[in-house]
């Protein structure tokens, strides 16, 4: 294969992967509310304390746990991903975060899943 037909190959996988991703991760015109970030939060922490004994442990030794309950990566080539989150100290939301991230590489796909920090 030559320089150029490589090279318009490489344009049209990362077009396609930015295309991809914008569909993915729009959400609409606004992020989400607080209360709708403290929903998800606390379902996600009532689901993993439920689940996961180590977890529970863990949690309540904590002084702070960040929780980001939804974050969505979408990747051709080029990857991105985003979520929303709150910092809990005990069952009180302290602050809101927002997590995004961008990667390149041979990657494809879709997929979700949530994070927490305990501190």
């Amino acid at each position: 294969m030559n320089f150029r037909r490589m090279a318009i190959l490489l344009l049209a996988q990362m077009t396609l992967g930015m295309g991809l991703g914008t569909a993915i991760f729009a959400q609409g015109p606004l992020p989400p509310t607080a209360s709708e970030i403290d929903q998800s939060v606390t379902a996600a922490s009532r689901d993993l304390y439920g689940q996961n004994e180590a977890a529970r442990s863990l949690g309540a030794k904590a002084k702070a746990v960040l929780i980001f309950p939804d974050i969505k990566k979408a990747a051709f080539i080029v990857g991105a991903q985003y979520g929303y989150g709150a910092l809990r100290r005990g069952r009180k939301t302290v602050g809101y975060y927002r997590t995004s991230a961008a990667s390149y590489g041979f990657q494809a796909g879709v997929k979700k899943h949530a994070m927490r920090y305990f501190s």
